[in-house]
């Protein structure tokens, strides 16, 4: 008995750490069947309830809790698609070399400056789709309970 009060209460702590509170989070129980839960308090600690409001698992009976969030999950898309845009944008304009500048045409430009130019718009074309992608899909923070009193946090 005194394991588990212990497990609850560090399982509480680790729920309030991390704001799960208010928030809906995908919930695993013993059973291993995982549903979409909303974390509230409730009177031994977190308690997770349906859409309709009624407890369906108490903190302590808890594996494993998933949370999204779509807000990182846009902030990492925006960098793993930017980083490969500006490296492939980059290349693109080295590799098209100097402009034959003999004749005296306007636009005249050197394999840097068609490397700068290409590097920015695949950083923002790569940035804009792995921020849409990454939004939609979210980064899932997952929190693995061993009920020993300790707790395990990974992410993805």
């Amino acid at each position: 008995m005194h394991a588990q009060l212990a497990c609850v209460s560090i399982v509480t702590e680790v729920a309030h750490r991390v704001q799960l509170m208010g928030k809906t989070v995908v919930v695993k129980g013993r059973d291993g069947w995982p549903f979409s839960a909303h974390a509230e308090p409730g009177p031994s600690g977190i308690v997770f309830r349906d859409e309709a409001g009624r407890d369906v698992m108490n903190i302590a009976d808890t594996v494993e809790m998933t949370e999204v969030d779509n807000n990182v999950g846009g902030l990492e898309g925006l960098l793993f698609g930017a980083s490969p845009g500006i490296a492939v944008g980059a290349v693109a304009g080295l590799l098209q070399g100097d402009d034959d500048c003999t004749q005296d045409e306007p636009p005249c430009f050197s394999a840097g400056t068609k490397a700068l130019a290409l590097g920015v718009v695949g950083g923002l074309v790569g940035g804009l789709v792995g921020s849409i992608v990454g939004g939609s899909r979210g980064s899932r923070f997952i929190y693995r309970f061993d009920h020993s009193g300790r707790s395990r946090a990974a992410s993805r």
